[in-house]
């Protein structure tokens, strides 16, 4: 075999090791872009729990105030349930659609327990959820907050729709006045709920702080529930603390 022949060969070859590589390296760029996506997409299906989930948080025995909370239910309940969620959290907007109507109708409503609502807002995998809080919040300040609540929790896949839409419109606001709102220190309460859930250890939503309410309108907490849970669990939980102040930690469900 003459050189120009090995040559060629040794050409041919060194070509189709890197044709492979080349493959390879292509292979591996697009499983690198899926897992990133799927990893973006946790939200809506892999729970993200903080390194303190499985641990008793420093909210557990805890005096919370309710002070400019959305509340509803009996200020003179034995119990409340304060939730801290994101309006664009999956796991929320399902226990908004599914498990709180269920807990309305069978323990708010007949004035067994006080429901309230605490702003947390994970804006770096949310980037709409500070908007949408800040846009509840005014709504709050024209005793329109649950009716903003069930409107974004209804829509919390679009909400660039819902925030530019019509549909805040139906609720019967004055625009001029919420615009003004949203334009002045409707952050600062938003703020100082994410201020207070960092001092209890919470940091993923939804989280549920159940307790006995005190004679001077704070909240005891004795149970800590992390993440999505369903009506049954959420029951048995209310009906324990409704019958004893022992406290403790619910095991994570969904959570971000």
């Amino acid at each position: 075999m003459s050189i120009q022949s090995v040559a060629r060969a040794v050409g041919r070859r060194w070509s189709q090791l890197l044709d492979i590589a080349t493959a390879l390296a292509l292979i591996g760029a697009c499983v690198t872009v899926m897992w990133t996506l799927i990893l973006r997409r946790g939200d809506a299906g892999r729970p993200t729990r903080p390194p303190s989930a499985m641990r008793p948080t420093p909210a557990v025995g805890s005096l919370i105030s309710l002070e400019g909370a959305p509340t509803k239910g009996s200020r003179v309940a034995k119990l409340a349930v304060v939730e801290y969620a994101d309006f664009q959290c999956t796991y929320c907007a399902r226990f908004a659609q599914t498990i709180l109507p269920e807990l309305d109708r069978t323990y708010v409503t007949p004035g067994r327990i006080l429901f309230a609502f605490r702003h947390l807002p994970l804006r770096s995998i949310h980037p709409q959820a500070q908007r949408a809080a800040q846009l509840a919040e005014c709504s709050a300040r024209q005793g329109k907050f649950w009716e903003m609540h069930d409107l974004l929790f209804m829509s919390s896949g679009r909400l660039d729709e819902i925030l530019d839409s019509r549909s805040i419109g139906k609720l019967g606001l004055d625009m001029n006045g919420l615009n003004n709102c949203l334009g002045s220190d409707s952050s600062n309460r938003v703020q100082k709920d994410g201020t207070e859930a960092a001092t209890l250890g919470i940091s993923g939503t939804p989280t549920f702080l159940i307790g006995s309410i005190q004679p001077d309108g704070r909240v005891k907490v004795a149970r800590v529930v992390s993440g999505m849970r369903t009506f049954k669990e959420m029951q048995t939980v209310i009906s324990e603390a409704l019958t004893s102040s022992a406290g403790g930690t619910g095991q994570p469900g969904g959570v971000e």
